[in-house]
């Protein structure tokens, strides 16, 4: 959309690639068409109050260089919880309480179950070691 005057104009507009190029445009006013047709260049289109001229085309080219600072931690933020997901599901961690009682020292764990062969470890290291297994 374009305003002249406060005047809202909308527009469509394609360039077809022949020689010598031609410039489709069709421009608007509410509902009545002000101007549709080619333009080649040099030539004009009267809106009325305002003419456009097709002036003629420029070759020109844009090399964007763009440097993101934020995806390499991102990224690494990335790897590190999905590793960490890995490990937690690889690895059934454990939770492990010493205590002090009258008696000494006490050790605790809580054991998922199936885990008889940790278990059997577990009281095996604690009766080397001379601690109280509960």
């Amino acid at each position: 959309m374009l305003r002249f005057d406060d005047i809202p104009l909308y527009y469509s507009m394609t360039l077809n690639n022949t020689t010598p190029p031609i410039f489709d445009l069709k421009v608007n006013r509410g509902r009545q068409v002000v101007f549709q047709g080619g333009l080649r260049p040099g030539d004009v289109a009267d809106l009325g109050a305002y003419k456009l001229r097709f002036q003629g085309l420029e070759p020109w080219m844009t090399f964007n260089l763009t440097l993101d600072r934020g995806v390499t931690p991102i990224f690494a933020g990335f790897i590190i919880t999905l590793l960490g997901f890995l490990l937690h599901l690889l690895f059934w961690p454990r939770r492990v309480e010493w205590m002090v009682t009258d008696d000494g020292w006490v050790v605790r764990v809580w054991v998922r179950r199936g885990d008889d062969v940790f278990e059997e470890k577990w009281h095996a290291w604690c009766h080397q070691l001379g601690l109280k297994a509960a």
